[in-house]
């Protein structure tokens, strides 16, 4: 067909709109997946797995956040949201004390239960259902039967060098019987003394032993302040800090110790046991810091070590002096889980300026938590 003029053909091309979920329900449940299988279920132990409380579930589109909330005691958690894109990114959190040292647990293969574990930012539709997320904590897993570690104490001088007298003792966590009491020798006194807090070192395969002054007990080379690392193997023992006289001072040449199983009075530590040296020693769960208690300040400090140089940084003051200058509360830091401290404390009065009777009705012990 001739054309008689330029034909001008206008197409209009439709576009399909954007699609767009509009604000919506996202429901799920956070756990504590302690068999490591990214399901919800029993592990190989027979602990069933629990409700994860308290990590936080964000909502996020194309513009930004767009709802958040909160897992209840149970893992459950309900999230409103108003995000508008046609998908949502959702993110699991875990923030603070309590949460403290959980990592990510595995994510489900393909067929598992429906209640199973996905990544921690996971993309979803407006309405998803079962958007769950597990979580574990490593340092509540140990092998079957692991060793267990205790300190020892024979009366007189460290300075003797009696090898055969135990500073620390190990044995499996199946012995029982007789030969759960002659346990294996793990360091002698000689190279130790008085020793009473212990951390564990994972990672590296090594113990921190902490001095402690004790009536009839002599302390090791490096004194009051001592803070020693142990080899597991090979019961080698290598001086990790000494804090000096920032945990007091004491003469350790002022006892009248001998040889073990000799009598000593040992007034001079009578008078000093509780109130100078280190109360108690605990790792963080990175094990990056040690904690331990300062019996002369009452204050729980945090020596930060990545060895062999350690740094000291004083901590918060836990519990305090009441009724009076003769009333001393003295702390010894007990455990270190979940991001907190667990200090065990006793208020202590000198006989010089209170009556027996006001000593006995007054003093009391106390479990403070203190976190970070």
């Amino acid at each position: 067909m001739a054309a008689c003029g330029a034909l001008v053909v206008a197409s209009t091309m439709l576009m399909a709109p954007s699609a767009s979920a509009g604000p919506g329900t996202i429901t799920g449940q956070v756990f504590n997946d302690f068999g490591a299988d990214g399901t919800r279920g029993s592990s190989p132990a027979g602990q069933t797995d629990s409700g994860l409380a308290g990590v936080t579930v964000f909502a996020y589109d194309n513009v930004g956040p767009c709802g958040s909330t909160t897992t209840a005691a149970n893992g459950v958690y309900t999230l409103v949201h108003t995000c508008t894109s046609a998908l949502v990114r959702v993110e699991f959190t875990t923030s603070g004390p309590v949460l403290d040292g959980l990592q990510p647990a595995p994510m489900a293969v393909p067929g598992a239960p429906l209640l199973s574990s996905g990544s921690t930012v996971q993309f979803v539709t407006a309405n998803a259902t079962d958007v769950n997320a597990g979580f574990l904590r490593p340092t509540d897993y140990c092998q079957a039967n692991p060793q267990l570690i205790a300190s020892c104490f024979y009366n007189g001088a460290a300075s003797n060098n009696q090898l055969t007298n135990k500073a620390l003792s190990k044995w499996a966590y199946g012995t029982s019987g007789i030969p759960a009491l002659n346990a294996d020798k793990l360091s002698a006194k000689s190279l130790l003394g008085s020793i009473y807090g212990l951390a564990h070192s994972r990672s590296r395969d090594q113990l921190f032993a902490a001095a402690v002054l004790r009536r009839h007990v002599g302390m090791g080379p490096s004194g009051l302040g001592a803070i020693y690392t142990v080899d597991e193997a090979t019961g080698g023992v290598t001086l990790l800090k000494d804090l000096g006289a920032q945990v007091g001072t004491f003469d350790e040449s002022a006892r009248d110790l001998g040889a073990s199983f000799s009598p000593s009075h040992d007034n001079a530590a009578a008078e000093q046991v509780g109130k100078v040296g280190i109360g108690d020693l605990a790792i963080t769960d990175d094990e990056t810091t040690l904690i331990f208690a300062n019996l002369l300040t009452g204050i729980i400090n945090v020596s930060r070590h990545s060895q062999p140089r350690v740094r000291l940084i004083v901590g918060a003051p836990v519990g305090g002096r009441r009724q009076g200058v003769e009333s001393v509360c003295r702390r010894c830091l007990r455990r270190r889980f979940d991001g907190r401290g667990y200090v065990g404390a006793l208020n202590w009065w000198d006989m010089d300026n209170r009556s027996q009777s006001s000593v006995c009705s007054d003093a009391k012990p106390w479990h403070l938590e203190h976190g970070k």
